[in-house]
C-alpha cells in the first residue's frame, strides 16, 4: 500500500517481494541511452492477483554492438514474449499486451544508497 507524504506530495511504494510474477507488456519503445546509444525502454504491469497487481515495472536494453548483455537480455525478453528472434526486425506494437512471466528481485539503488529498486532479472514464457 502506498504511503503518501504531504511534503512534496510524493507516494512511496514498498519494494516488490522477490518472486516470479505474471506481467503484461504495456510499452516497448526505441530511444537513446544517456550515452546516446540505442536503447529499448520496456514498461510492464503486474497482472497476478495480490498486493502488487497493477504495479508497473521498468527495464532498459542498450542494444549497441559494444553491449552484448543488453542484446542478450532483449533477446530473452522477445523470446519469452513469443516474438520471432530469428527475424532481422520486429514491430514493437506486436508485443504490446502480451502476458509473460518476470523474475523480480529487489536491489539497492546505486544512485540512492538505502533505497531499493525492483529489478527484473529474467523473462519466461507464460506457456511454461
Amino acid at each position: 500500500m502506498p504511503r503518501f507524504t504531504v511534503e512534496g506530495l510524493t507516494a512511496e511504494l514498498e519494494p516488490i517481494a522477490a518472486g516470479i510474477y505474471g506481467v503484461r507488456v504495456d510499452s516497448l519503445d526505441l530511444t537513446k541511452s544517456s550515452t546516446n546509444k540505442p536503447m529499448y525502454k520496456l514498461r510492464v504491469v503486474i497482472v497476478d492477483d495480490g498486493p502488487y497487481m497493477g504495479r508497473a515495472l521498468y527495464d532498459n536494453f542498450v542494444v549497441d554492438r559494444e553491449t552484448p548483455v543488453g542484446r542478450r537480455r532483449l533477446a530473452n525478453f522477445l523470446k519469452a514474449a513469443g516474438a520471432d528472434v530469428s527475424a532481422d526486425s520486429f514491430d514493437t506494437a506486436d508485443i504490446e499486451g502480451t502476458v509473460l512471466r518476470a523474475s523480480v528481485e529487489p536491489e539497492e539503488d546505486p544512485r540512492n544508497p538505502g533505497e531499493q529498486l525492483d529489478r527484473i532479472r529474467r523473462y519466461f514464457s507464460n506457456k511454461q
